[in-house]
């Protein structure tokens, strides 16, 4: 994945091979019981094998918990978009 540079040029500035993490979602009654991380430590396992040295996201601040739990796994913000109805908030991590 390359991060495209005319839309996000604040997030493009290296060009390491990168994942992106589409989705990732529990159901309420299945939170804080780890399977998030079982899910996540699955795909950083992929990552590593298949040689990205990245891996990119966005969430929103609105999903209750995702930005404690992406940052608990090493993620740090790297843009919060002025939107008043997503509230995208970019994210990466180096492997």
């Amino acid at each position: 994945m390359r991060i495209r540079k005319e839309i996000f040029p604040m997030l493009s500035q290296d060009q390491l091979p990168t994942a992106e993490i589409v989705k990732c979602y529990i159901d309420s009654n299945y939170r804080r019981l780890g399977i998030g991380t079982i899910l996540f430590n699955q795909a950083l396992r992929f990552c590593n094998d298949v040689g990205y040295e990245k891996i990119y996201l966005h969430t929103h601040l609105f999903l209750p918990g995702a930005i404690p739990f992406w940052k608990a796994k090493g993620f740090e913000e790297r843009l919060a978009e002025d939107n008043p109805v997503w509230n995208t908030v970019h994210m990466d991590r180096k492997m």
